[in-house]
């Protein structure tokens, strides 16, 4: 038989030369080279695979991140700017606002332990340290 013919007789039975489709043993290490190089490409696809997802994933966290981000240093740079307003006046100890300082830290306020799952707060206003730090400040006006 030969490959020239496509079809078969219904008396033929299709018996491949392996040797022909896969080399002889004296090819077999090309064989072994073509498996290894087509090992290599399948991983480094895998591998850039997975870097292109955390890239996009990283990107669309930061999007979605960065406004809450941004809103809570903003309310967090308010309320110590007011304290610190209050220090100068004398309303308030340093001990007060060093203490402020730390407990308003942004590594502290954006603590996993203040969001969901999903990473969303409930509110930037809810937030513990600041509704600590905000009533404090206005307890101190209304003295």
């Amino acid at each position: 038989m030969t490959f020239d013919d496509v079809w078969l007789s219904d008396d033929e039975e299709f018996k491949p030369n392996t040797s022909e489709m896969y080399g002889s043993i004296e090819n077999e290490p090309k064989h072994a080279d073509l498996l290894s190089l087509k090992r290599k490409h399948a991983k480094q696809g895998y591998l850039d695979g997975i870097s292109k997802a955390k890239e996009e994933s990283l990107q669309q966290g930061f999007d979605d991140g960065y406004p809450i981000g941004a809103r809570i240093g903003a309310l967090v740079g308010e309320i110590l700017a007011s304290l610190k307003l209050l220090l100068d006046s004398s309303m308030i100890s340093v001990n007060d606002y060093d203490t402020a300082l730390k407990e308003l830290n942004i590594t502290k306020v954006l603590q996993p332990e203040f969001f969901d799952s999903k990473l969303n707060i409930a509110g930037e206003r809810t937030h513990p340290a600041i509704q600590k730090w905000t009533a404090f400040y206005e307890s101190k006006l209304d003295a």
